[in-house]
């Protein structure tokens, strides 16, 4: 019957609304789950550390890194900001305790100051795979 039609087509518009509504909600929020941070983080903004300017990238980080430390291989791509973190902070070795560096974290949304969706992306940012996924 028409009725029956009727309710099917508004049944399946309504759980068709609600899965792009869940899937759009997951994907805005991914970026930001901190335990994901490796995945979705461009870089680190250091305030009053003259050895870090501007938007620091994990490859700056290890280019400082292999030459401070000296066993770090360039290009080095597979340790996490939480690494990145405390090997800046022991740099900076106050006694026995490393000094605690104040740093920004420059997020997916981030960039810059301007929170928006990432479209325009290269192999070098972190998260060109999930522009390229959200896009497809």
């Amino acid at each position: 019957t028409s009725h029956h039609a009727h309710a099917r087509r508004y049944s399946t518009f309504t759980l068709t609304s609600i899965s792009l509504l869940s899937l759009s909600t997951i994907l805005g929020i991914l970026p930001l789950v901190s335990s994901l941070e490796d995945f979705f983080v461009n870089g680190l903004f250091y305030t009053g550390l003259p050895l870090f300017v501007g938007m620091v990238t994990k490859q700056t980080h290890y280019d400082v890194f292999s030459v401070y430390y000296g066993r770090f291989r360039k290009g080095r791509a597979d340790l996490s900001w939480a690494k990145v973190r405390d090997l800046v902070e022991w740099m900076f070795v106050l006694g026995d305790s490393p000094a605690t560096m104040g740093n920004t974290t420059i997020h997916f949304y981030g960039n810059s100051g301007v929170c928006v969706f990432k479209y325009l992306v290269t192999p070098d940012d972190p998260q060109w795979r999930f522009t390229l996924l959200v896009l497809t």
